[in-house]
């Protein structure tokens, strides 16, 4: 019977679609180099909570103080759209005014909107920042805010579109696995989001001289992607 209907055609061929998987473009599983941290430490560390984390620690010096890390350059371009995700805990974060940063969104080449996203940490905030090449100058815009959690962990995705021009480039945030609804009432911030011939991405700390003092910020799996799966932080 089955024969026979086989040979009368009447079985057809189930074809099924791969599953599409995102690609992760930075693992952040590996201890990186300290090439950007000329001012503190970077080491593994054990974590309570989280277990092994990367912690960044800045030592007092003269001058303005950066102990960051970065991913390498070519990894993502102009037009494209990628996923940011990882965990952070801060500590002993002075209250200063003065500018303090955890992450930068980097231009390399030529560029005027040096660091198009950057998120500060000053004056008991927690700031995510837009910075945009405004006939020729660099011009900043506050995208979202709220208190600075400081010694517990709190996690951060973005959805990043990159381009110069402010009309195309875009960021979403989730915080704390929520998505955040900007001041002007969308979940989508537009802005310049690419500038030069190279971007990459900056965690750590970096600060002003006039901030002093023992400074930590611990960050777990951070993580370039194409999809929000592959980016989210766990």
């Amino acid at each position: 019977m089955l024969a026979a209907a086989a040979a009368a055609g009447l079985f057809t061929t189930l074809v099924v679609a791969p599953t599409a998987h995102g690609k992760v473009i930075y693992p952040g599983t590996e201890l990186p180099g300290t090439k950007t941290c000329p001012n503190g430490t970077i080491s593994w560390h054990n974590d309570a909570q989280e277990g092994r984390v990367i912690r960044t620690q800045i030592q007092e010096s003269s001058g303005k103080e950066r102990c960051e890390f970065a991913t390498p350059q070519g990894q993502v371009s102009n037009g494209q759209t990628i996923y940011i995700g990882w965990k952070s805990k801060l500590t002993a974060v002075p209250s200063s005014n003065d500018w303090n940063n955890m992450f930068q969104l980097k231009c390399h080449g030529t560029h005027v909107a040096n660091y198009p996203l950057v998120w500060s940490v000053n004056g008991g905030k927690l700031t995510l920042w837009n910075f945009e090449d405004i006939n020729g100058q660099t011009k900043g815009r506050q995208v979202w805010q709220t208190n600075l959690p400081q010694n517990q962990w709190f996690s951060i995705l973005l959805r990043v579109v990159y381009s110069e021009d402010r009309a195309k480039g875009s960021v979403q945030l989730w915080f704390n696995g929520t998505q955040q609804t900007f001041g002007n009432g969308s979940k989508t911030h537009f802005g310049q989001t690419w500038d030069g011939a190279n971007n990459n991405m900056h965690w750590g700390i970096y600060r002003t001289a006039r901030i002093n003092g023992t400074q930590i910020h611990d960050i777990k799996k951070p993580t370039v992607a194409t999809t929000f799966a592959e980016a989210n932080p766990k």
